[in-house]
């Protein structure tokens, strides 16, 4: 994110220095301040790649749950020999039984009510928040919580490296 964003930003500072007056000019070309502006700059870089991460580990993370809540459907018809592993058509049928409720599971999560392809991918881009309102109220100080945990960590990884 730091080598694509960068140079933008840099461009947009130098954009925006040019077309003001002289003394900001002046500003833009004094080293202590330009140590300053590629610190802000950098700290948007890594603010960016954040946010990126958090997106794509949030879609991840719901298909990773669809699969797994799939192969727990399936262990618990199957009264816990699911999991067991088996060979020829037995083990073809799980897998195709398994792979159909992943698809129930795109389906419902993404598809379901959908009025087509952009519909579908301003879903997956951006969740419109379909719970009730009271249960969003409810859920706001766990989620809030799991948002500054998820920031605390990522901090602290960012820190460590």
């Amino acid at each position: 994110v730091n080598r694509s964003a960068a140079p933008w930003l840099h461009w947009m500072i130098d954009f925006a220095a040019e077309r003001s007056r002289r003394e900001i000019w002046q500003l833009r070309e004094d080293p202590n301040a330009r140590a300053w502006i590629d610190f802000a700059v950098n700290g948007c870089c890594n603010s960016i790649g954040i946010a990126a991460a958090f997106f794509v580990e949030a879609r991840l993370f719901a298909l990773s749950n669809i699969r797994l809540g799939a192969k727990i459907v399936l262990d618990g018809v199957l009264g816990g020999q699911g999991s067991v592993q088996r060979e020829g058509t037995a083990a073809t049928g799980l897998l195709a039984a398994e792979w159909l409720l992943v698809g129930f599971g795109v389906y419902f999560q993404y598809l379901r009510g959908a009025s087509g392809a952009p519909d579908v991918l301003r879903r997956w881009l951006w969740d419109d928040g379909c719970m009730p309102m009271p249960v969003r109220l409810v859920s706001r100080v766990p989620l809030l919580a799991e948002s500054w945990l998820q920031v605390a960590v990522a901090s602290t990884r960012a820190a460590a490296s």
